[in-house]
Order: C-alpha cells, then sequence, then structure tokens
C-alpha cells in the first residue's frame, strides 16, 4: 500500500472514531487553534505528552513496537530526549501517520486510548499557547521556584508577585498577576522542559527529613531562651546554591525583613541536651547536601519582636531541592 493511500485511510478512520465512540465529529464540536477537531488534538495532547513514554505505548496502549519506537524518536528530535530545546511534537495526525510503522490500526489505537485516558489538555493564556504538560509544568515551577530563579529571566515586579500570589492551580490564573503578560507567559513556557523534568524526580529530600526529624526530640538550639528544631524544604529552589537573599525569599518573612549568613559551624556549635543526635544531623547535612549555609533573618525595625531571629541552616540536595533546619534564636 503505497503512502497517500495509507494516509487517506488513516483520516477515515478518524472520522470513524467517534461514531464509535459514541460522538461525532463534526464542525459543531468545535475546533482548536491549529484547524484540528477536539478529539484529535485529544489524541495529538496523548501523543506529544511526556508521560507517554515507549512503555506506555508498547505495553500498555499495545502497540507494534517498532511503531511505539518511532514515534517517541521522532518527537524527541536528534538529542533523543524529550523534552529539550530540539523537539518535534506532532503538529497534526499526517504528522503521526508519517512516522514508519504507523498506520491505521495503530491510529485507531491510539485515538481510543486518549479518549479514554486524555493527557492534560492544551490552554492559551493571553495569546500564549501551553500544550498540557507545559502548563503542568509552569504551575509546578512557579508554585517551587525561588524569587532569585523567576527574576533571572522575569521582570522582577513579576517574579515577585508571582511568588506572592501562589500557589496556583492553573496556568491561566498566573495571567492576572501583575506585570505577567504575554512576554512573561513565553518565557515561562521556555522554561516549561527543565521544569517538567526537574518535577518528575524522586523527592531526594524524603531521606534526609526522614533521618533528621527522628534526632530533633532530643536536640535545641541554644541562645538565651533554647528552643526546638523544625524541618524545612522548599522543592526545586535549589537549582542555585542559597543565599542569605534566596532563602529570605523562600521563608516569607514579613516586609521589612532582613537576612545575613553567619559561619556554619556556629549553627551546630548551639545544638545542645545530646551529642550523639548532634553528630547524627551534622552527619546527614554533610552526607546528603551541597552549599550548606547558616542564614539569620531578622524581624523588620522597630517591630516588638526584634529580639527573635528566625535561624535556618539548609543546601541543596542532588534533586534540585533546598532543605534543613529552622529554628529561633533570642538574641537582645
Amino acid at each position: 500500500m503505497n503512502r497517500w493511500l495509507s494516509m487517506k485511510l488513516s483520516l477515515v478512520t478518524l472520522l470513524a472514531l467517534p461514531a464509535m465512540a459514541g460522538c461525532a465529529l463534526s464542525s459543531d464540536v468545535g475546533a482548536t487553534s491549529e484547524g484540528a477537531t477536539t478529539d484529535t488534538q485529544t489524541l495529538l495532547d496523548f501523543v506529544n505528552d511526556p508521560s507517554t513514554d515507549l512503555a506506555l505505548l508498547d505495553k500498555t496502549v499495545k502497540l507494534d513496537s517498532r511503531a511505539a519506537t518511532g514515534i517517541v524518536a521522532a518527537r524527541a528530535g536528534a538529542d533523543g530526549i524529550y523534552p529539550s530545546s530540539d523537539d518535534a511534537p506532532f503538529a497534526n495526525v499526517a504528522a503521526l501517520d508519517a512516522v514508519p510503522y504507523v498506520g491505521s490500526a495503530t491510529i485507531a489505537k491510539l485515538q481510543a486510548y486518549a479518549l479514554a485516558h486524555p493527557a492534560p489538555a492544551s490552554v492559551t493564556v493571553e495569546g500564549v499557547s501551553f500544550s498540557g504538560w507545559q502548563a503542568q509544568a509552569v504551575v509546578w515551577g512557579v508554585n517551587h521556584a525561588a524569587v532569585s530563579e523567576l527574576d533571572g529571566f522575569l521582570d522582577a515586579r513579576a517574579a515577585k508577585d508571582l511568588v506572592l500570589a501562589r500557589p496556583f492551580a492553573s496556568v491561566a490564573q498566573t495571567g492576572p498577576v501583575s506585570y505577567v503578560g504575554p512576554s512573561a507567559l513565553t518565557a515561562l513556557r521556555g522554561h516549561a522542559a527543565a521544569w517538567w523534568t526537574a518535577s518528575q524526580k524522586p523527592a531526594c529530600a524524603e531521606s534526609f527529613v526522614s533521618t533528621v526529624t527522628s534526632e530533633l526530640g532530643n536536640l535545641l538550639f541554644m541562645s538565651e531562651s533554647d528552643r526546638p528544631f523544625d524541618v524545612v524544604s522548599f522543592p526545586g529552589a535549589g537549582t542555585a546554591a542559597p543565599t542569605a537573599a534566596s532563602v529570605l525569599a523562600l521563608v516569607n518573612a514579613p516586609s521589612g525583613s532582613t537576612a545575613l549568613l553567619r559561619p556554619t559551624a556556629d549553627y551546630y556549635a548551639a545544638f545542645e541536651a545530646d551529642d550523639a543526635a548532634s553528630a547524627a544531623v551534622q552527619a546527614t547535612f554533610a552526607a546528603d547536601l551541597t552549599d550548606v549555609v547558616y542564614v539569620a533573618v531578622f524581624a523588620p525595625e522597630g517591630s516588638e519582636n526584634q529580639a527573635l531571629v528566625d535561624v535556618y541552616l539548609v543546601g541543596r540536595t542532588s534533586c534540585g531541592d533546598l532543605v534543613g533546619l529552622h529554628s529561633i534564636a533570642v538574641e537582645t
């Protein structure tokens, strides 16, 4: 069978599928910005979603393994990584049908599975189009990124206002935020691939949190009034080494608060009550984290709580998170 006839049969199959599913694929369904019907867009959203990997296509959808491999390879581009900067997502059914070993039967299986298990839908915000996975990745990124990370590619006012307004449940909710317009949304979309990859990584902080938490009942932070510790975690905020400014932004301190770096050894020196617990906590910091810093956060000038200093010891996990300890020092 020649390629033209194969494509023709594939498109005929697509037209027939909604009838089998109990719905009509006609002009009243509505067209997407790409001119595809709603059901066809559901198919494209599915095959372009990074979660639709080789295992899913081969084992669950039960495609011919050659077709499954070809689909994954075609959309990944030359580097073989998806998502990345050279991706080639499928813009239409014809592009999908052009993959070797993909024909009408393959597309029928994909369409049926996509309708039954739809991937996140594409969305347009202020004229900027996001695929479903890009929208999810941007929501994750904006909810987790430090102000300093967002400030690296957004207007500083947009970065600050996004952090103040989070958490977001959808990318559409970021549109009304001050200083977030088409330019900022385009920049956020440009970070979707990195954020999607980061969001899929295992929670490296879990081991640290579990180990340290088990020791905290035996430790206090010594100052004029000894205080207990709690664990702090900032997923996705460890893309760069922490600084006094980045920690200050992450902890949502009151406006006018200031932060200062102190020697890390001074934090450990303030551990009180149990030498074994102190040694275990210090060993966990050394084994699990890098770029560990001691940051003291001071209340705004003139505050009645001026003597209460929030003290943080935080470092980076290998997955790009920030995690550590917090306590309160009384300093008069």
